[in-house]
């Protein structure tokens, strides 16, 4: 009896060993596994903090390009606005010619009640060009109304603000006109802005494009949107089907200040 119960307690006591020697196996490998994790947190704390670096990085080199070509398209876009306004009054296209002067006049004009100083400058002879241009389409289209606010008893201080008369065009027309601005005042430049914003001023134009024959608007006008949407759709930058533009916004996609146009505008 006595050896059954010895033999008994030694197989007792070698299972409480196996045990014992299980569970000290079982701590160290927590103890290593605690050790990688501790490792591979410390790995992914300095990682984090590499990406929050070159995310800033990032930003810093985009803000640094997207002020940079702002200005840019600002002095195209105000070089443009000078050539096309031209135009329109050789085509007697007084729709286009006037929406271009509400749009653009406190871009040129110091004295109109919108006007910022964004620090792109005109020079002298733009501004002067400009003024001359907008005096011919007041005296010739018939369209234009002035609206001058005098901050002074003799008139030595004043804004003003030109704009299209009511009811001398349709409202479509007048809004179609505005809508082909946003695409033809970066033409040929346009085909260097992002596809995302490129895409949505045509989208924003093309809905209205049936009222281009309204007779509205001159065929050069016409014509002029027309070879503009063809060398877009040339250059591979939006694509056309059935008659319709289309294509997948990238660059605009991240939602972040898209309406640079109309800040200028």
């Amino acid at each position: 009896v006595q050896r059954r119960n010895n033999a008994t307690v030694q197989d007792d006591l070698r299972s409480t060993t196996a045990s014992r020697q299980e569970l000290l196996e079982d701590i160290q490998r927590l103890e290593e596994a605690n050790k990688t994790l501790g490792q591979d947190n410390q790995l992914l704390t300095m990682r984090l903090e590499q990406v929050k670096e070159e995310r800033e990085q990032l930003k810093s080199q985009l803000d640094d390009y997207y002020y940079s070509t702002s200005e840019q398209r600002i002095r195209i876009a105000l070089s443009n606005g000078l050539d096309y306004l031209e135009r329109f009054i050789e085509a007697k296209d007084w729709l286009m010619a006037g929406a271009l002067i509400e749009s653009m006049d406190y871009r040129y004009n110091e004295h109109n009640v919108d006007y910022v100083d964004i620090g792109v400058d005109l020079t002298p002879s733009q501004a002067a060009r400009y003024l001359e241009l907008r005096e011919e389409v007041f005296d010739k289209s018939g369209i234009m109304v002035m609206e001058t606010f005098t901050t002074t008893e003799d008139g030595s201080d004043y804004t003003e603000r030109p704009y299209i008369g009511e009811n001398i065009f349709d409202e479509t027309d007048y809004k179609t006109a505005r809508s082909l601005l946003s695409v033809i005042l970066y033409y040929p430049h346009s085909l260097s802005i992002p596809a995302g914003y490129l895409f949505e001023y045509f989208l924003y134009a093309d809905p209205s494009l049936e009222r281009l024959n309204s007779g509205a608007f001159q065929p050069s006008t016409v014509e002029l949107y027309q070879q503009i949407r063809a060398d877009v759709i040339a250059a591979g930058e939006l694509l056309e089907m059935n008659g319709e533009l289309t294509g997948i916004p990238s660059d605009a996609d991240s939602g972040e200040d898209n309406g640079w146009f109309e800040s200028f505008t």
